[in-house]
């Protein structure tokens, strides 16, 4: 049985949505959010709003420091089980992200942040 987060993502796609983030230094404190809505998964990165292929559950929305997140995407290993495949399990469980061994702090998001950044104009 999955836990309450625990999603498998194409990793391509989950490479992509994280990459849209400034380089500036000044934007070192930027987020991502991971959330899942009822179209899907989607990665909210500072710079685009971005839906990966994905199976699972994803219940607790997340945030993540944008450039510690698209460093740690970039070493991931593929999922064990299915070595062959393109995907990855991501799991969230007591403040941290991980996938395999590897694993990055997160920290939940509450409802009124995710609904300011939805319902937010262009």
């Amino acid at each position: 049985m999955n836990a309450l987060n625990e999603i498998t993502v194409d990793l391509a796609e989950l490479k992509k949505a994280v990459s849209w983030v400034s380089r500036s230094r000044k934007d070192i404190s930027k987020q991502t959010f991971l959330v899942f809505e009822d179209d899907g998964f989607t990665v909210v990165a500072p710079q685009a709003i971005t839906k990966v292929k994905s199976s699972g559950r994803w219940v607790t929305p997340i945030a993540i420091p944008a450039q510690y997140l698209k460093a740690w995407v970039a070493g991931l290993p593929k999922t064990k089980d299915t070595p062959k495949s393109k995907e990855v399990t991501l799991i969230w469980e007591n403040g941290w992200l991980s996938a395999g061994s590897m694993r990055l702090k997160a920290h939940p998001v509450a409802e009124n942040m995710l609904s300011k950044i939805f319902d937010a104009d262009p």
